[in-house]
């Protein structure tokens, strides 16, 4: 499984959390 880390939860950076959820990746945001 393929990792992603976002940084920055603001409204993009929790957009691009979700959208990585959504495609399969371990998703982690600080």
């Amino acid at each position: 499984m393929s990792r992603i880390v976002v940084l920055g939860a603001g409204e993009s950076g929790t957009g691009a959390a979700v959208l990585a959820k959504v495609k399969g990746f371990d998703t982690y945001v600080s």
